[in-house]
């Protein structure tokens, strides 16, 4: 059997066949967050995990400062049986002022102190990368040196209008707090808990290192450690592959290499110039490295040797490396080493942490670098040493793509062991394909488009390539480079369009294979190429001086001789990216180009579901079914082929063999939202936090149509421009943005097109960007979070509940439906923490179920899935990419609805009826 899967942008679709019958054909959605979706085609990088880890150290920090607030509160009491006054900033400050000049009474220390803890200032950690030139820095230098004309940092601020954004350093503040401790006499004891309270730090946890491959249960290497970064540049050395200009690879001596290394270990960067140099070659050539457009250095003993250290440079760096205080390792390094002053102020700057880990244990390190050292590469170390076979990692460093790779790999997986695969052929979506800078620039192309498109409504699709054409070419043909071609002849039967290399000897039909002819010139180029066709009319150097205009990709094209026609252009398409690559390592599979997918479903029209439609990738999959690696073959060898067929043939002529699909109400499996995991203490829920900031509650109030003053709660949450959905732009808060909002989006082709505009090109307020606004978000979908009852329980404020600002989304409610004794339908939301009371009581509804985000239900013989949990509930077809086609269910359709449990194969594993007579 043969596995032909197409993995699409959020959905991927597979189809299994045996001959030509279809054994099996589905759609796995990919779970994707709008919001990431987004920043992902509009070119943006995409950090899931670091947002998320952002958050969340907001929200402690948050906690620890409200603890501090509390400890400091009871720690003053129980001293000074005071509770510290409010008073405005300005009169805290000039308490400050007074503490630091005369003894004051306990209930104006304790205020001082209360705003002392407010902001504790900048601390430097051994660890944590700095950058001493960022403006934040600087900012807080130009605050220092300011306090030196001031006797306190409040005798400062007092100058000043507002102390938003104005820092000061950890020490600064710490004199500032014994100075007012000094004068007011505080004993001992009280103020060393008083300081530990405000000012103390635990130092930074050592973070979560990965494990070696090849060592089991051994962590890998600091990659700034000198042992790493010697096997780092043996490996990279032992890499380095040149050419020659005939493709032929030359013999680099092992001495040669040998030579490389040393210079490399002593921190000198190996470039690709300086190799060509020491191997006496001037032309260029091709190159394979391992790692970029130079080998780095080392960088430990490029330190090292900058500061004429004389010592043992290994135990040099497991001191600095090791240090957690900048005070301690200045007295180690002076006492141990005898370095100078200058010398421990560099060295203290040194930022080892920036270096990252390596991939390697210290213990595989010392197996497979002595067999390196002999001229070894690390694959055939990595034999001899384990007896594995050397496989590239794979690491697709976009967590979008991860996420396609890891749904992609489950599916393979779980269909193997079901059917009996044979073979695979796969490919990958084409922004799949791409970095950062290639999305963006498909998403500024297409938004480019369709201004375009929009600029010439009258314009069928075949005029309007003739008029980018003679925009592209400045109004003219190649073949007739001295005449200006007139908008009326443009649009005429005058001029058509020629493929400069002829379609019978090279599968390109792009607009980049493509210019304007005069209709009588086309009919004698007949099946020569656009250079050679120059020659034939004696035409070639006004020609060649013509194509010089012409982009640098149809330069290619039009100096093209048939001499020249590669006999690879399909085939070189076949993993000819790090993605692709990284997906062909799952099961041996072939990869069949898109560019020949999209051909065939487009001749075999199966093209009519748009991109926005799983089923769009369901048609690849079939018609990538209906291909082989002869197809790719066949595509690669037009030029033969074409000497021999009969030109009134269309060599492309190719008709599907394979049985047809029903695509219209294919069953999708959806990623399902995980609101409980079982345990041995019973089931717990898992909290879906809001991940924006909170901006207080709202109250707004108004008078219903009974004239009863009614009042609307609401929450304030600055969102990013990339998460705003439809219905988000009519709740911005602010009317005039909302109003520029909506006006962008208006001008293009889709809400999705708009919101990429607004990101790639953000629309302006108040002469500033908007790519941050206020939405107002119901008070019913997001509520505080409190701590648990010292049994698991989480729940509501209760009195011996320690409260935590910690907030709901509105991902946390499920909808309970059920039939009462009566025969009617019965509704209510519940949130996620009464939904565990039922489970862990062992509630069950006979006669009812409960519905979730992303549960897949049937109703009227199709299928849907549930977007947003509410007594109206909404459905969304399960094809549906894009935020739009929802249905709002009808009193009487409840009746008619089952609920469905799908595997990821897209199998229903169980179906349940709200109304039994419905089965």
């Amino acid at each position: 059997m043969k596995l032909n899967i197409y993995s699409g942008l959020r959905a991927i679709a597979f189809v299994i066949a045996d001959g030509i019958s279809i054994v099996k054909h589905g759609i796995k959605r990919v779970n994707i967050s709008y919001d990431n979706y987004y920043e992902f085609i509009a070119g943006l990088p995409v950090s899931k995990r670091i947002n998320k880890r952002l958050k969340a150290g907001m929200r402690r920090n948050l906690w620890r400062y409200k603890s501090r607030r509390n400890n400091l509160k009871k720690t003053l009491w129980k001293a000074f049986n005071v509770h510290p006054r409010q008073c405005t900033r300005e009169e805290a400050l000039r308490l400050s002022v007074e503490c630091l000049n005369n003894e004051m009474s306990h209930e104006s220390l304790a205020t001082v102190l209360m705003s002392l803890q407010v902001k504790r200032g900048y601390k430097s950690q051994r660890g944590v990368s700095d950058n001493e030139n960022s403006d934040y820095l600087k900012e807080i230098e130009r605050h220092e040196e300011n306090l030196k004309q001031y006797p306190s940092i409040a005798a400062y601020l007092l100058t000043m209008d507002s102390s938003k954004n104005i820092i000061f350093t950890r020490k600064s503040y710490e004199n500032e707090f014994n100075a007012i401790m000094d004068k007011q006499g505080v004993e001992p004891v009280l103020r060393k808990k008083l300081f530990d309270i405000i000012y103390y730090q635990r130092p930074l946890k050592k973070s979560k290192v990965s494990k070696c491959d090849y060592e089991k249960n051994r962590e890998v290497i600091h990659a700034s450690n000198p042992m790493y970064q010697a096997f780092r540049i043996w490996r990279d050395v032992l890499n380095i592959s040149i050419y020659d200009k005939d493709k032929n690879e030359l013999e680099i001596s092992f001495e040669q290499r040998k030579k490389w290394f040393t210079k490399c270990n002593a921190g000198t960067n190996l470039t690709k110039a300086s190799c060509l140099k020491d191997l006496g070659l001037s032309k260029p050539t091709q190159y394979s490295w391992f790692s970029g457009k130079l080998i780095a250095g080392n960088p430990v003993t490029k330190a090292f040797n900058e500061l004429k250290i004389d010592a043992d440079y290994y135990s040099l760096w497991q001191d600095i490396y090791s240090a957690t205080d900048n005070e301690r390792l200045g007295q180690l390094l002076s006492k141990k080493y005898s370095l100078t002053d200058y010398q421990i102020d560099e060295l203290l700057d040194l930022d080892f942490a920036k270096l990252g880990w390596g991939d390697f244990s210290m213990k595989a390190i010392r197996k497979l670098q002595p067999l390196m050292e002999q001229g070894n590469k690390l694959k055939v170390a990595i034999f001899e040493v384990y007896g594995k076979v050397d496989f590239e990692n794979v690491a697709l460093r976009n967590v979008i793509l991860e996420q396609h790779f890891a749904s992609y790999k489950a599916l393979v997986e779980q269909l193997q062991k079901q059917y009996p695969i044979t073979e695979i052929q796969f490919e990958i979506d084409h922004l799949l394909k791409q970095g950062n800078k290639g999305r963006k620039a498909i998403a500024q192309g297409k938004r480019k488009d369709e201004k375009f498109a929009k600029s010439n409504p009258n314009l069928s699709d075949y005029n309007l390539i003739k008029l980018k054409l003679w925009e592209e070419s400045g109004g003219i043909s190649p073949y007739e480079p001295d005449v200006i071609i007139s908008k009326e002849d443009l649009f005429s039967d005058k001029y058509n369009l020629d493929h400069i290399v002829p379609k019978s000897k090279i599968y390109e039909r792009g607009i980049g294979n493509q210019v304007l002819c005069p209709v009588s010139l086309n009919e004698r180029k007949n099946r020569t190429t656009g250079i050679e066709f120059a020659k034939k009319l004696g035409i070639e150097d006004e020609y060649r001086k013509a194509v010089e205009t012409f982009p640098e990709s149809k330069q290619k094209f039009l100096l093209m001789s048939n001499d020249e026609i590669p006999d690879n252009w399909i085939s070189k398409r076949q993993n000819s990216d790090y993605n692709t690559k990284c997906f062909a390592t799952i099961g041996k599979a072939t990869n069949i180009p898109n560019k020949l997918i999209n051909r065939y479903t487009k001749q075999w029209v199966k093209n009519s579901y748009n991109e926005q439609d799983a089923r769009h990738f369901l048609c690849k999959a079939w018609a990538m079914a209906n291909m082989c690696q002869e197809t790719v073959n066949y595509f690669d060898d037009l030029k033969a082929v074409s000497q021999w067929h009969d030109s009134s043939v269309s060599i492309y002529d190719l008709k599907p063999e394979l049985q047809l699909i029903d695509f219209e109400n294919v069953l999708v499996a959806m990623p399902r939202v995980k609101f409980a995991r079982k345990t041995k203490f019973g089931f717990n829920p898992r909290f879906a936090l809001h991940q924006e900031s909170i901006f207080g509650r709202r109250v707004k109030k108004h008078r219903n149509a009974k004239g009863e003053v009614v009042e609307d709660v609401f929450y304030k949450i600055r969102q990013p421009i990339s998460k705003l959905t439809a219905p988000m732009v009519e709740k911005i808060m602010d009317k005039a943005i909302r109003e520029k909002i909506q006006a962008r989006i208006a001008t293009c082709a889709s809400h999705e097109d708009g919101i990429l505009s607004l990101i790639d090109t953000p629309a302006t307020h108040n002469g500033k960007p908007i790519k941050r606004i206020s939405i107002k978000q119901s008070a019913e979908k997001i509520f505080p979070l409190h701590s648990t009852d010292w049994k698991g329980n989480t729940g509501r404020f209760k009195d011996n509940e320690r409260k935590i600002d910690f907030v709901f989304s509105d991902k946390n409610f499920i909808l309970k439906v059920w039939i009462d004794e009566k025969g009617k339908v019965k509704k209510e939301t519940v949130t996620i923490m009464e939904y565990m009371a039922a489970l862990n009581s062992g509630e069950k509804l006979e006669r009812g179920f409960y519905l979730q985000e992303n549960d897949i239900v049937e109703l009227k013989g199709k299928y849907w899935f549930v977007i947003g949990v509410s007594e109206s509930l909404a459905l969304r077809p399960v094809t549906t990419l894009a935020a739009v086609d929802t249905h709002k269910i009808k009193a009487e359709e409840w009746m008619e609805i089952a609920k469905l449990q799908v595997n990821q194969l897209g199998d229903i594993i169980t179906k349940q009826y709200l109304n039994e007579k419905s089965k």
